[in-house]
């Protein structure tokens, strides 16, 4: 299986576009694709698995980061006093 990325002949670039050009449309798939070709259905089920997981986030960091937010906001939202040189 060649890369999207052209690897196939690196000193020959007409050949490799020519190579390319014939096989792309039956054979080209992108690479994110082609990771899960030839994988077991337990290593598919394992990968998956592994992309979906993810780890909770305290309650105490959500909370502490929007209320920074807010006082951010609030702080903006009051007038300021501007001095005159």
């Amino acid at each position: 299986m060649a890369r999207k990325d052209r690897d196939l002949y690196p000193d020959d670039p007409s050949r490799r576009e020519k190579i390319y050009n014939r096989y792309k449309q039956q054979f080209e798939i992108p690479e994110e694709e082609a990771e899960w070709v030839g994988l077991s259905l337990e290593e598919a089920v394992e990968k998956q698995r592994l992309l979906e997981k993810k780890d909770p986030e305290p309650l105490h960091n959500t909370l502490v980061k929007k209320l920074v937010d807010e006082l951010a906001i609030k702080k903006l939202l009051e007038p300021q006093i501007v001095e005159k040189k």
